[in-house]
């Protein structure tokens, strides 16, 4: 099959696909800017296959790829892909999944890195010997093993080969590199996401690949005597959807959204039971809307995020199968809209929503989710197996840890750290001077070349304000940048624009606040990959400033208006990865976010704070000033919107008890577009003597809310929405915590009740409130993250008064050694739990008041520290 038709696919190429189409030429001579020549001449230049699979990918291309992909990079991709042809497991890979799943040049929105070659080479001597696609995975996965571990990290996406020179990333970016070391070899893989886990803040993605048998959690598709099962196949029963991407347009039975450039697909039923919901959409005379938009959301992080916009079909429905789950929905077309809740506990699955001009949305609602279960599937591994297994697991996360352990130098960055001024306060002095060694510490594969600038800084201009933007950039900016940088050219270049651009506004700017907002981006995590644009950047800028700020900001607006053209109609695709500022003017043709963020660049690279307050504003020295986004492309300005800034006060009770105002916890502001869909917006949060002060922008014609809610230990969640208005000056949000209405716990035996009371007396914690949490002699990633929350909360627990107890079972933990707080302690000892618990199914947590146990959990859930939290009140 695969022979016949890579035959076909030869002749087309041949006949059909030799030549770029009209529209293809139309967007690279858009999009392309300075690439769009070489990128034409390189696709007449093709023939045959690789014509066929190259035209395939540029066809399909974002407009963001389209101005940052150059051939070179392109025919690296497309040449390492077809050698997996050849490979002995490739053979019966359908068509259709290596070009959507093999194929394409990257995995999700990371920035383009040159990995595939590097990861064939590498794994080509052990692949070429695997007789099937399992073989092939497992020798592909312990590759990948040794490159990274979990670890939560900024919003961006970092590449692959960042990922490997970091050695640590959050669940989308060891997705990425997972997926990249797969594809590298010929393997078909897609992302798997569970866009909001909903009944917990926080999100997931993990990896799939095709086999014989189908798509498979990564781990259970090794091979047969070898397989074993994820914490996420148990974890995504809780899920209420869960999709994947395919690049391009691909055709199936379960596709959600389908553009030529992706199409997301619902694969929720792979992991268990679905249930079929309809939304039916009618106006106020009871007919059908048909193509609304109608928009599904999830609780998380406070308050209410989309997950997945569908249209209606044309008898006004929508149809979506989730997960047993509750779901928010809004629905909305020219300027009406509606809302409601699907609840399938409470066999709510199918709503009418009427759209209306009052669209005002104010509810108190309670969402429920499914109870935690605990499906792992037993693949009866021989203990042999098992054993051999987890070796190998174990010899990657070495060679891991001993490659990060090499690049541990920060000591070395020591010797160059100036000495303390002569009035300088000598604890302030040690604070700062720890705090850099401490992030010098993680530059991981990048240490060597900060050293090298670290030693050159005495021979560049102004060393002294050079040597004080390096200890200040590499203390505040995010250590995902500060590795990405490629080489010691683009740290010069970086530093050295800084110091320029900083005595060049000396006399205007403090250094307060040049360093938090010049140095780091106000506008949340930096959306631009660090490949050393900066000094480009500067020759740019360099010619637009004057010492006058107004007069720089005029001419970089100028400039902006001669340089770039907003684009109207602007493409989104899953697969469009980052841009940085270069590439933003080489595209040219730019969106108004991409608008905000070039602009933002060139203020910043000049030397000028900015920040946002869900608008941009520059300090000309003396005030903030807003600037004023153009959406024509006619030399005018654009009138400011109409806004007043509002102040109120937030009261939150739970269950009729005070508890403090949580931003992006319990509560957040969010508008309203004009079809009823809601997105959080900018507001500005203090305490003030236990008063917790809210203020956000009311917009003329623009409806604003406040979000919140609280959940009980399974999840289930009591959601309030409420409209904001100008006269609103004290808000209460009352929650109630829903009732559980099934508890799922353990009936612990007296051997380890026991085993627990001894080892509670050992760390002196017979009386009063204790939290013990008890980690498995095997490390995972759920394990990893719970106890990064509890240690993240230690100072809270201490404040109630609860000692906070760690155990770890047969398995040292030597960052927990480290740690000295007086509620903390750490003891390492042999199993205590008698029961059968699996390995996904911790951490325990049991806590204790006066020797009686309060409350006991096991497993994964972000939640339940905070519910633990709440419990010791």
């Amino acid at each position: 099959m695969k022979l016949k038709l890579t035959f076909i696919i030869l002749f087309l190429s041949l006949f059909a696909l030799n030549y770029a189409n009209e529209s293809l030429i139309q967007r690279i001579n858009r999009y392309s800017g300075k690439n769009a020549n070489a990128l034409l001449t390189y696709l007449d230049s093709l023939s045959g296959l690789k014509s066929y699979y190259t035209d395939y990918i540029i066809n399909h291309m974002s407009d963001n790829d389209l101005a940052t992909a150059s051939p070179e990079y392109i025919d690296e991709h497309i040449t390492y892909a077809l050698k997996t042809l050849d490979l002995p497991y490739t053979a019966d890979i359908p068509e259709d999944y290596f070009l959507h799943f093999v194929l394409p040049l990257r995995v999700s929105q990371e920035p383009f890195e040159e990995w595939r070659k590097e990861f064939y080479d590498k794994l080509y001597p052990q692949v070429s010997q695997a007789q099937t696609i399992n073989e092939a995975i497992l020798i592909a996965d312990l590759f990948y093993q040794e490159g990274i571990y979990f670890k939560q990290t900024s919003g961006r996406d970092q590449g692959p080969l960042t990922s490997i020179k970091r050695g640590y990333g959050r669940c989308e970016e060891m997705m990425i590199l997972q997926m990249a070391v797969f594809r590298a070899v010929g393997i078909p893989c897609r992302p798997a996401s569970a866009p909001y886990w909903s009944f917990t803040d926080s999100n997931h993605v993990w990896t799939e690949v095709w086999t014989p048998q189908g798509w498979r959690i990564v781990p259970e598709a090794y091979p047969l005597e070898y397989r074993k099962s994820s914490w996420e196949v148990d974890r995504a029963r809780k899920a209420p959807l869960i999709t994947s991407q395919a690049f391009g347009s691909y055709d199936s039975s379960s596709s959600l959204q389908k553009t030529k450039y992706d199409t997301k697909i619902n694969i929720s039923d792979v992991y268990g039971d679905i249930v079929t919901t309809e939304v039916i959409v009618v106006d106020q005379a009871n007919k059908p809307v048909p193509d609304a938009q109608v928009i599904y959301y999830a609780t998380s992080f406070g308050g209410l995020f989309d997950m997945l916009e569908i249209n209606t079909d044309e008898n006004g429905i929508a149809k979506v199968d989730f997960r047993p789950t509750s779901v928010f929905v809004t629905a909305g077309k020219d300027g009406k809209s509606a809302y409601g809740l699907i609840n399938s506990f409470t066999n709510s699955n199918t709503i009418k929503l009427t759209l209306s001009d009052n669209n005002i949305i104010e509810d108190n609602l309670i969402l429920n989710f499914p109870l935690d279960s605990s499906a792992d599937k037993n693949f009866q591994l021989t203990p042999e197996n098992k054993q051999y297994i987890n070796n190998l697991t174990e010899l990657a996360n070495k060679k891991r840890e001993n490659r990060l352990l090499t690049n541990k130098k920060g000591l070395n960055f020591l010797k160059n750290y100036p000495l303390p001024k002569a009035n300088e306060n000598s604890y302030d002095y040690k604070l700062k001077r720890d705090n850099f060694l401490n992030k010098c510490q993680e530059l991981a594969g990048n240490a060597d070349n900060w050293l090298s600038i670290d030693a050159k800084i005495s021979d560049y201009p102004n060393p002294e304000v050079t040597r004080n933007i390096m200890i200040d950039l590499i203390i505040n900016w995010d250590i995902k940048d500060l590795i990405e940088l490629p080489d010691e050219k683009a740290i010069e270049n970086l530093l050295l624009t800084l110091s320029d651009s900083r005595i060049y506004y000396q006399d205007k700017i403090t250094n307060d606040l040049f360093i938090s907002n010049v140095i780091l981006f106000p506008l949340g995590t930096n959306p631009f990959p660090q490949t050393g644009w900066h000094a480009d950047l500067y020759k740019i800028t360099k010619d637009l400033r004057s010492k006058k700020i107004d007069q720089t900001i005029k001419n970089i607006d100028q400039w902006l208006k001669e340089n770039t053209v907003h684009d109207n109609h602007p493409s989104w695709s899953y697969f469009g990865g980052s841009l940085t500022p270069l590439q933003y003017i080489n595209k040219k043709y730019l969106s108004r976010s991409q608008q905000i963020y070039l602009t933002a660049a060139l203020i910043q690279n000049a030397g000028i704070p900015i920040r946002w307050q869900g608008f941009l504003e520059y300090y000309n020295g003396t005030k903030w000033i807003e600037i004023i986004m153009d959406d024509s492309d006619e030399d005018n300005d654009t009138p400011p919107v109409a806004r007043k800034l509002v102040e109120f006060e937030l009261k939150i009770t739970i269950d009729d008890k005070a508890e403090s105002a949580k931003p992006w916890g319990n509560f957040l502001i969010a508008s309203q577009s004009d079809n009823g869909h809601l997105t959080y917006d900018w507001f500005d949060f203090a305490e003030v003597n236990d008063t917790f002060i809210v203020k956000f922008y009311q917009e003329e014609n623009k409806n604003k809310y406040i979000q919140g809610f609280i959940r009980n230990k399974n999840g289930d969640a009591n959601l309030i929405i409420k409209p904001l208005a100008e006269n609103t000056s004290t808000l209460v949000m009352d929650f109630k915590t829903p009732m559980t209405s099934h508890e799922n716990l353990v009936e612990w035996s007296e051997e380890t009740l026991a085993n627990i009371d001894n080892l509670r007396y050992n760390a002196s914690s017979s009386s009063g409130k204790s939290l013990l949490m008890i980690l498995n002699e095997q490390g995972n990633e759920p394990q990893e993250r719970m106890l990064e929350q509890l240690l993240n909360n230690l100072g809270k627990f201490n404040e109630k008064q609860v000692q906070v107890i760690v155990y770890s079972e047969n398995r040292l933990i030597n960052k927990l050694t480290e740690i000295k707080q007086d509620n903390f302690v750490y003891l390492q000892g042999p199993e205590i739990i008698n029961e059968d618990i699996k390995l996904d199914n911790y951490p325990i947590l049991f806590l204790f008041e006066n020797d009686q146990i309060v409350s006991s959990a096991n497993g994964f859930d972000l939640d339940l520290i905070n519910y633990l939290l709440r419990l010791v009140d």
